[in-house]
């Protein structure tokens, strides 16, 4: 596997997403970018690195989805189409997807087909008593052998002809739960957005529970060779309208990849 595939809407990618697809290109990844935007502009692409970065319409794959309020489920149904389109080929490929908000610090180890995970919350009001892990789609990587019916799920996002936005999401986390393809959550989000406010404002992760979830060190994302990457999780980001701290967790990866322009 030598690209990763992603999407982005606007005519110019912000400084997450720059951050992050800088981080696979570090790694040696050939990046293909979808968007729907005719005026989406690269010039944030160092020299070094044009050549390795490709971008396409994304009309290539689907229209783009107006009836769809949320950019994010917009994503889902593309991303899901994509899939569906390659397990329909007559010549299958492997497609890794990335999320822009989704950091590598490591190469990803693709062996076989396989979803990321992220842990459930272990107390609290909306604690999962027996579920321990659930897959998210921050990173997925399939040859179009996969056992997983893509039809299905785009289906869930449209219900009684009206557009039900969180229903393909839904249905593919309910159908790959118990499948085979999710690896452990610490591999891509070992900081569990219940510590997100951490990644942007502290040196390093809080030192106690929450929701029951263990914490893990700033350092341990380099020392610790099960964690390939992190997630940045910038939609709480925009939420919460965190402010991003200098000497933060964010702000040390953002200056130890070297690679802002």
């Amino acid at each position: 596997m030598d690209t990763i595939t992603c999407l982005w809407y606007q005519p110019k990618l912000d400084e997450i997403s720059i951050m992050c697809i800088n981080s696979w290109l570090k790694l040696g990844y050939k990046v293909l970018i979808y968007t729907y935007s005719i005026g989406f502009r690269n010039e944030w692409i160092n020299t070094k690195y044009d050549r390795m970065v490709s971008v396409k319409d994304g009309n290539e794959i689907c229209p783009n989805n107006n009836n769809i309020s949320s950019l994010e489920f917009r994503a889902d149904h593309f991303r899901f189409t994509l899939f569906n389109m390659n397990k329909k080929s007559t010549t299958f490929n492997r497609i890794t997807w990335c999320d822009t908000d989704q950091y590598l610090i490591r190469r990803i180890p693709v062996t076989c087909n396989f979803v990321s995970s992220q842990e459930t919350l272990k107390e609290g009001a909306f604690k999962h008593k027996t579920i321990r892990e659930i897959p998210n789609i921050g990173i997925m990587s399939f040859d179009g052998y996969e056992n997983v019916d893509w039809d299905l799920i785009i289906k869930r996002g449209n219900r009684k002809g009206k557009v039900n936005q969180s229903g393909s999401l839904k249905a593919y986390e309910k159908l790959l739960l118990d499948s085979i393809y999710p690896v452990s959550s610490k591999n891509y989000c070992p900081i569990h957005w219940a510590y997100g406010r951490d990644i942007y404002s502290s040196i390093d992760i809080e030192q106690r529970d929450k929701y029951g979830l263990q914490p893990i060190t700033y350092r341990a994302l380099f020392d610790d060779k099960e964690i390939i990457g992190v997630h940045f999780w910038r939609a709480l980001l925009k939420k919460k309208k965190w402010i991003i701290s200098k000497g933060s967790i964010y702000d040390r990866l953002r200056r130890s990849s070297n690679l802002m322009l």
